[in-house]
C-alpha cells in the first residue's frame, strides 16, 4: 500500500457522472455532471413513487443519502477518494413524490485529511434541503471498481 501523499488533481473538464445504485434502488432517478469552471458538481433529480417516507412525500433519508452522494462526487472530481464522516442535514421544505430537483454540491474547505462540503437541493428553484459534511480523503486501495469513474487515472501509483 502506498502512503505516500500525493497532490489531489482536480479534474479539469466538465464530465459526466455515475448515478449510485442506491439513490436509484431509493426511487430516486439522478444524473450529475462535474463543472469544471465552477467547481461544483450538479445533479439533476426525479423523485418517484418509491422514495415516499409519508405517503405522497420523499423520505428524508432519500434526501440525505443524494446530498451525501452529491458532495462525495466533489470530492472526487476535486481529486480526493473520501468516504463520508458526517452529514448533516436541514430539511426546510416538504418534497412530494413526482417532484423534480437539482442538488448542486461543493468542496468549500480542505484541512489536511479533512474535507468540508456543502449541498442544497431544490425544487421549483426553492431551497428544500441544505447539507454539510465532513468527508476524510483516504487512499484508494483498488482503482477496479471505480473503472467507469471519470479521472480514476488520478490514484493509479
Amino acid at each position: 500500500m502506498n502512503l505516500t501523499p500525493r497532490m489531489p488533481q482536480r479534474l479539469p473538464d466538465d464530465c459526466l457522472l455515475p448515478g449510485s445504485r442506491h439513490t436509484r434502488a431509493g426511487g430516486v432517478s439522478t444524473r450529475y455532471t462535474w463543472r469544471a469552471l465552477e467547481r461544483v458538481v450538479c445533479g439533476e433529480l426525479d423523485f418517484g413513487a418509491d422514495a415516499e417516507g409519508l405517503p405522497g412525500y420523499v423520505h428524508g433519508g432519500a434526501l440525505s443519502a443524494i446530498a451525501d452522494e452529491a458532495m462525495g462526487f466533489a470530492c472526487w472530481c476535486e481529486g480526493h477518494c473520501a468516504p463520508g464522516a458526517q452529514v448533516d442535514v436541514t430539511f426546510l421544505q416538504p418534497v412530494r413524490a413526482g417532484d423534480h430537483g437539482q442538488v448542486r454540491a461543493s468542496l468549500v474547505e480542505s484541512q489536511g485529511r479533512k474535507l468540508h462540503c456543502q449541498a442544497d437541493i431544490r425544487v421549483a428553484d426553492v431551497l428544500v434541503a441544505r447539507a454539510t459534511g465532513l468527508f476524510i480523503a483516504t487512499p484508494l486501495q483498488d482503482p477496479a471498481p471505480f473503472a467507469q469513474w471519470p479521472g480514476v487515472d488520478r490514484f493509479r501509483s
